[in-house]
């Protein structure tokens, strides 16, 4: 099994914060 691994990235100039797993890149900062 793949562990998400924590990451941020930049969205339109906005620090995000998001969890990369195999699926993809999981936007926590959404809620």
């Amino acid at each position: 099994m793949n562990h998400a691994r924590l990451a941020t990235f930049t969205v339109g100039g906005k620090v995000r914060y998001g969890a990369i797993s195999g699926n993809g890149v999981v936007d926590l900062s959404a809620r």
